[in-house]
Order: C-alpha cells, then structure tokens, then sequence
C-alpha cells in the first residue's frame, strides 16, 4: 500500500493478493476486509469483483485506489490481473499490472497522464523504500548508508 499527494488531494493504493487457488475469492476477500479495516469496500464493488473470479480456483491480484478527501474515502479505480492455473504466481507482476488497469479506470483520458506518471513514480518510490528496509535488516546500518551513497554518485 502507497499514498500519493497530488495537490490538496490524497490517493491510497492498496493489493489484495489471491496466492491459494483452493480459497474461494469470497473467503479470500473476507479475510483480506479483516486484515485492513480501513478499506470499506461498496456491496456493488464486491459483486464485480466475484464475477470477476467466478471459479474457486483463480490466483490474482486487485488494486484498489481511493481518493480520500474531507474525511470521505471513496473508491475511484479498481484493476485486477489473473494467473493462468499453470503459471508461476508474481506478486509484482500481479501489482504492476493491476496498477496499471486501476490508473486506466480512475484516470483514462490522455490529459490524465501526469497523475498516472505520479502513481508510478510513488510506486517504484515505496519499492525503492521497502527494499532499502530488507537490506538494513540483513547488512545493516552502516552498509545501507554506502549503498545510497553509491546511488547518488551513479546519478
């Protein structure tokens, strides 16, 4: 999950990953809403998204976007990409696509393509964050400061 500050407004991104293709969506879904309370999913939304994985035995990943705004969140765009039962299950191919088909929804029209660069950039940002976190953790202090010096220094 990400958010992204483009002027007074604040978009949140969220994945929900379907990775047992022995759990019903439904189950899937529930424990997922359970997870992350913060996401209040509309009833017409969830009926979209079950007929969108209509079998017990269908791996994907959704992404979410909610526009939060004066103490409302609603939802704006939701995307959705399928593995294919013999296909390997790629949690970030899974979140790039499904990103990708969200921005579409929310955003479709050409002049809309700078909010969707700026999703993109926030995105690949977290990554970069979430990965510097994983080495910390493994290397620690000390080598994580040299490897983002060497960043800067390669730009």
């Amino acid at each position: 999950m990400f958010e992204l500050k483009a002027g007074t407004q604040i978009y949140r991104v969220s994945f929900f990953h379907i990775t047992d293709a022995r759990e019903s969506f439904r189950d899937a879904f529930q424990r997922y809403v359970e997870k992350d309370h913060h996401i209040i999913f509309p009833n017409a939304i969830v009926e979209a998204w079950l007929n969108r994985f209509p079998t017990k035995n269908q791996r994907g990943t959704w992404c979410v976007i909610q526009l939060c705004q004066d103490c409302t969140v609603s939802i704006i765009g939701t995307g959705a990409s399928r593995v294919h039962p013999n296909d390997h299950f790629n949690k970030p191919t899974g979140r790039m696509k499904s990103l990708d088909r969200a921005l579409k929804e929310a955003f479709p029209l050409n002049e809309h393509k700078e909010i969707r660069r700026q999703f993109w950039d926030a995105y690949f940002n977290t990554l970069s964050k979430s990965r510097l976190q994983s080495f910390r953790g493994l290397l620690g202090d000390v080598a994580v400061e040299v490897l983002q010096q060497e960043r800067v220094h390669a730009h």
